[in-house]
């Protein structure tokens, strides 16, 4: 019984410990953001394709409020959202012209030096 208690409270003693530790650096470590991204970023489609040149639209929404590019460079979002994150933060919408990829060559065993012999099923139709 004695044993069970010493254990117990070394657990405590462990736990009251780390609390501490967690709390300070809560308090001392603690990073502050601008509350205009989280509305920013709500405002954005929320479809994360990286077609403005960030990594999703958490990172638009920060590169748009630090100014390094405008609300237009978004070109999943519809104009009428491009217009209010404008409005909101009171700059100049801006505008990016959609880019499409387009394949020049269009493929095929005519265009490309084939690197290895595929021998599974030989369409769709024939896998279903």
């Amino acid at each position: 019984m004695n044993a069970i208690l010493v254990a117990s409270a070394i657990m405590l003693g462990i736990a009251v410990f780390f609390g501490v530790v967690l709390a300070l650096a809560n308090r001392f470590l603690k990073v502050e953001e601008d509350p205009r991204i989280d509305e920013v970023e709500g405002m954005l489609p929320g479809s994360n394709c990286g077609a403005c040149g960030q990594p999703g639209c958490r990172g638009f929404a920060e590169a748009v409020i630090r100014g390094e590019t405008v609300p237009g460079k978004c070109t999943v979002s519809a104009p009428s959202s491009i217009e209010a994150i404008a409005r909101f933060l009171g700059v100049d919408a801006g505008f990016q012209e959609k880019v499409v990829a387009r394949l020049h060559c269009a493929g095929g065993t005519s265009s490309v030096r084939q690197l290895a012999d595929y021998h599974g099923l030989p369409s769709c139709r024939a896998a279903y």
